[in-house]
């Protein structure tokens, strides 16, 4: 993590993640959907690195599909950035002993390139979004952002 950076781990988020900045975090409730549900976004950037990790939990209990979830939180960050895919893998993030359902994004528009990880963690899904300019000592930075990005092992 660069010197200047800021360790972003609010504990009930459960996780840590590298920012360029302090971040903002606001709540908002989720409309219009099934299991409606509280969202909370972390946001910072600087230097054109942008960070957003967003969380929200279902109520206990539900079933997600995990495959379902992901790709739709996939389609919703491609359209608020107006980016077009470039990929899309779906992976197992592995916190400890946990293998999690996860998929990697990587996509590019208005001269920019993103990097998002969306990942469903029993009730909680989180989506980490990274994005920068085009240009190759900001996709280095977009590594190292997503490579500091930890889980908890804290129980839900």
């Amino acid at each position: 993590m660069p010197a200047n950076w800021v360790k972003l781990s609010p504990s009930e988020g459960d996780f840590t993640i590298a920012c360029p900045t302090t971040p903002s975090h606001e709540t908002w409730q989720e409309q219009g959907v099934a299991t409606p549900r509280t969202v909370e976004i972390y946001q910072c950037g600087n230097a054109g690195i942008t960070v957003v990790v967003a969380y929200s939990d279902y109520p206990p209990g539900t079933k997600i599909d995990a495959n379902a979830e992901l790709a739709a939180n996939r389609d919703s960050f491609l359209n608020r950035v107006q980016a077009t895919p470039v990929s899309s893998t779906p992976f197992l993030y592995q916190p400890g002993d946990k293998k999690l359902p996860a998929l990697d994004v990587e996509a590019t528009g208005g001269g920019r390139n993103y990097r998002s990880f969306g990942i469903v963690d029993g009730d909680r899904v989180y989506q980490i979004v990274v994005g920068a300019p085009d240009a190759p000592q900001a996709a280095i930075r977009m590594q190292e952002v997503l490579r500091s990005f930890q889980l908890g092992m804290a129980q839900k």
